[in-house]
């Protein structure tokens, strides 16, 4: 297993995006503890693991935010490289209650160790992992964010969320915040964030690091390291885009769980 680090496969948001793929789509990849913690594996996350030099072969959980394409096309493709087919069980799967639309054909479902479905508020362990399911406000359909506990650094992950000022109290503690910021400033698009509201939600967090991700068209056009900076100075937490293949060193903004009280809210 490689050292802790958080690899970007992807930092498109929309169906623009996808389409074009000007950006990639394949989610993002958490290594910590001893595990490999695949998130939102969109369409090309298996591809651009190779690109970005993420073995899938390692991964050991899978979370699933909600149905739409770009956040879980390729579930089926990573359960079928962890179990070698079918035949070894391995992985631990977390998804939503929209579990019926989009998630692991019946094969893999049986093949896999474990698959849980979640709503939000609740929580789960996996090998000293612990991983909560968090609030979202206004997207189309069901969705989930997730509150990433691992032994040396927490994530919070928003997923597709207006802002709604339960999000700060729920992502409070985290160290790092991987934010979908679809929208620049002054654009609105309903169960989605802009700028604007990034800011909101960091002035209440206060993480140690933001980074920005699943960016819409008009979010390219704005220039997402424009906007990064816009809302670095609003907020004074440090902000960063992604792009693809974007590598993070959590220990660099981790706070040891001892030192700190776990908010498992």
């Amino acid at each position: 297993m490689q050292k802790s680090q958080i690899v970007f496969l992807g930092s498109e948001g929309g169906r623009k995006v996808i389409a074009t793929q000007e950006r990639a789509t394949g989610g993002f990849v958490i290594q910590a503890g001893g595990e490999q913690i695949h998130v939102d594996p969109g369409p090309g996350a298996v591809v651009h693991a190779k690109r970005f030099d993420v073995n899938v072969k390692e991964t050991s959980m899978v979370l699933v935010s909600h149905f739409h394409v770009d956040h879980c096309n390729d579930i089926n493709v990573l359960a079928n490289i962890m179990t070698f087919g079918g035949k070894e069980k391995k992985g631990f799967f977390i998804t939503g209650e929209f579990d019926n639309q989009c998630n692991l054909t019946d094969y893999y479902r049986n093949s896999v160790e474990k698959h849980v479905n979640v709503k939000q508020g609740d929580k789960v362990e996996w090998k000293g992992i612990i991983v909560r399911a968090t609030s979202t406000q206004g997207h189309k359909i069901d969705t989930i964010g997730y509150k990433i506990f691992t032994p040396d650094f927490v994530v919070g992950y928003t997923s597709d969320t207006d802002f709604f000022p339960k999000l700060v109290d729920e992502f409070k503690g985290s160290d790092i915040m991987v934010v979908n910021t679809l929208k620049p400033k002054n654009m609105i698009l309903k169960g989605h964030m802009n700028s604007d509201d990034v800011v909101k939600l960091l002035e209440g967090v206060k993480p140690k690091l933001a980074v920005l991700q699943h960016f819409g068209q008009s979010m390219l056009k704005a220039n997402p390291v424009y906007e990064a900076r816009y809302i670095q100075k609003k907020s004074g937490v440090r902000t960063i885009a992604a792009h693809d293949g974007l590598v993070v060193d959590p220990l660099t903004y981790s706070t040891s769980l001892k030192q700190k009280t776990i908010n498992l809210y």
